[in-house]
């Protein structure tokens, strides 16, 4: 239903024509009584996906006869306003796997989701207005929560907010500004994190969200991030696993990077564009990377030789050093024995 102005929806629960309706999408919709919609869409026992876009909704769940949805498991709001009504459909929601909100306000939040604390995978948030008031100790933890993806958010109770969903496996944010004006004590501890993605962040206490990841991670990338590290530590573990590290214009701690670099044994992709270190780190880092396929280093003013250790790398397919200041040539040089480089950017 879209482009319509609505008073009241009845669905008959005789009508055998919608017994079976597994998905609803209202767009550009106005409905003057709320309370109406939600009762009468919580009569549809097969609906398990709905969705609401650019729609105005007024109105208010009566307390006496809340609305239960048993089977709705995909919810998505986008540029909606429910007035006071998405705070009360929301916490009578117990079955929800997929949620995606975007330009939306969403107040107490993560809580507001927390029906679906047990069920929740996929979390989808872009352009909202996040606030939260309450304590660590009235938060909700979402257990089955695996796969976090934000656009375009502010939050300055980011890492409390992480702290709700240990079991997070992919973390992936764009051009969000994320601090943490309540860090305390206690980090966010995500055993099975495979995959973080940040572009265009600004981010402090970033390497938090790393802390208990080192036998899980396998992909990092960073990309024109404003990372802090107040909270690097000396003599950290390595990761294991860590296949893919992709960083391009984000400055680590020079620590960091060093722990990082007890890591590289397991890469297959390594991308470090952007003059993002030294190129002391390129013979004491990169050349233990034994495994990896794919080498990119780009755009970072190094100069002189490249070292004879990268004759090292024999798994090599892709390389790029284009954008430098190094010297020599190619028939001198380290990779002039890599025969399985099938691209090389100089």
């Amino acid at each position: 239903m879209g482009g319509n102005q609505i008073n009241k929806i009845v669905f008959s629960k005789g009508d055998a024509g919608l017994r079976k309706l597994y998905s609803l999408s209202l767009s550009s919709v106005s409905i003057s009584d709320g309370n109406n919609l939600f009762q009468t869409l919580s009569s549809l026992s097969s609906l398990q996906s709905f969705e609401l876009w650019d729609c105005n909704i007024s109105g208010r769940l009566l307390t006496h006869e809340l609305p239960t949805f048993k089977n709705l498991t995909y919810l998505s709001i986008i540029n909606s306003d429910l007035k006071n009504i998405l705070n009360q459909v929301l916490s009578t929601l117990k079955s929800l796997k997929h949620v995606s909100m975007g330009g939306i306000v969403l107040n107490n939040f993560p809580t507001i989701l927390s029906g679906s604390c047990n069920s929740l995978e996929t979390l989808l948030l872009y352009s909202c207005n996040l606030t939260s008031t309450l304590s660590k100790q009235e938060l909700p933890t979402f257990k089955n929560l695996t796969r976090l993806k934000i656009y375009d958010i502010i939050h300055y109770n980011f890492l409390q907010m992480l702290g709700t969903m240990p079991s997070l496996e992919s973390i992936r944010i764009w051009d969000s500004i994320l601090k943490d004006t309540q860090f305390g004590q206690v980090l966010p501890i995500f055993k099975s994190l495979k995959r973080v993605e940040m572009y265009g962040v600004d981010l402090n206490n970033f390497f938090a969200i790393l802390d208990g990841s080192y036998n899980s991670l396998e992909i990092l990338r960073l990309f024109n991030c404003n990372l802090t590290n107040a909270l690097v530590k000396q003599g950290q573990p390595t990761f294991k696993n860590l296949n893919i590290l992709d960083i391009y214009k984000t400055h680590l701690d020079i620590n960091y990077l060093w722990m990082l670099n007890e890591s590289f044994n397991s890469l297959q992709l390594l991308q470090l564009d952007g003059k993002n270190l030294s190129n002391t780190f390129l013979e004491q880092g990169i050349c233990k990377s034994l495994h990896l396929q794919y080498l990119s280093i780009a755009d970072n003013d190094w100069g002189g030789n490249l070292p004879w250790c990268l004759a090292n790398l024999t798994s090599l397919e892709s390389v790029d050093i284009s954008s430098n200041q190094f010297t020599g040539d190619m028939s001198s040089s380290p990779l002039k024995g890599s025969i399985r480089v099938e691209i090389c950017q100089v």
